[in-house]
């Protein structure tokens, strides 16, 4: 860092509150933009499968800079790392794997993974947040499906905020709450989806769907059910 932009104090106490940014199952790069009356200086704090990362941000717009972050969903209200949803099978690698293209009713009513050899999977809904749980958690509702609508939950944790209430495509990793059979959506990216005609676009997927493999042994499926359900 420049040594002319002094825009990083560690032994001022006026200036410096700690921020502790959360535990991430991945790589997870949070940039800080720190300004003070004289620069503007960057900050990038790596999190790679730590427990917890502390760093000391100290220039004269603290405030207005913590409050940004909780805004943005990089810390919680307290300044501790908010709490996120306990993954089954955390070194579980799925970068590899096509994103298969779900109805929002299928991936609602999966009950195990324990078949699933690919977990990647593409669906679109609306995507809006759930009051009293955790603000990265969102619900996605299906759009045109037929019977609907049905819901997901969202963990958006990974990704910025999309608009509220707008149409989207999200690929995520599907996954169980722990000790649960309740299906969640890990969201990896998603795309904008309000110019497509999701009743088209909905029509040639189920045509497509015929010829894409979905990487689960439903031969095995209704046995792993049971079992895990002991």
């Amino acid at each position: 860092m420049d040594p002319e932009k002094p825009c990083w104090h560690r032994s001022d106490p006026t200036f410096s509150q700690k921020v502790t940014l959360r535990k991430e199952s991945e790589k997870v790069v949070k940039s800080c933009c720190l300004v003070d009356q004289t620069s503007v200086g960057d900050i990038q704090a790596v999190v790679q499968n730590e427990d917890i990362a502390s760093v000391t941000l100290c220039h004269d717009s603290d405030e207005e800079l913590l409050n940004s972050m909780i805004d943005n969903s990089c810390i919680s209200n307290d300044g501790s790392a908010p709490e996120t949803i306990d993954n089954v099978d955390d070194d579980y690698s799925n970068s590899s794997r096509p994103y298969v293209p779900f109805s929002i009713e299928e991936v609602s009513l999966v009950k195990t993974l324990s078949v699933w050899s690919n977990r990647n999977v593409r669906v679109i809904g609306t995507a809006s947040p759930i009051e009293n749980v955790d603000y990265n958690m969102w619900k996605l509702v299906s759009i045109g499906e037929e019977g609907g609508p049905f819901s997901i939950s969202v963990d958006l944790r990974l990704v910025n905020f999309p608009s509220a209430n707008c149409p989207i495509q999200i690929f995520g990793e599907l996954q169980m709450l722990k000790n649960n059979t309740t299906p969640v959506i890990l969201a990896k990216f998603f795309r904008d989806f309000s110019s497509v005609d999701i009743f088209y676009h909905n029509k040639s997927v189920e045509e497509l769907k015929k010829y894409i493999p979905h990487f689960i042994d439903r031969r095995n499926s209704q046995t792993r059910m049971l079992d895990d359900s002991d």
